[in-house]
């Protein structure tokens, strides 16, 4: 094999290489993508079950001040 052979031989595999790394780069950047939408829904629905939870707790709280000073109006 010549010089020149290899040297083309060389280019070659870095123009593949290049082209790899591209497509890895590519990859990488729509799992980010995915992982931010992913972190987003479930921060939505974490927000969610607290506020479900706090107006649960804050209505049963207020049914029981309510018996407790014998207005119950809520029935």
């Amino acid at each position: 094999m010549s010089q020149e052979e290899f040297q083309k031989q060389v280019l070659e595999s870095l123009a593949e290489l290049k082209t790899d790394v591209e497509r890895l780069d590519a990859s990488i950047e729509k799992s980010d993508d995915k992982f931010d939408t992913y972190r987003q829904a479930t921060q939505s629905l974490v927000n969610l079950a607290f506020g479900l939870i706090a107006s649960a707790t804050n209505h049963s709280g207020i049914r029981s001040f309510q018996k407790i000073v014998g207005r119950d109006r809520l029935n």
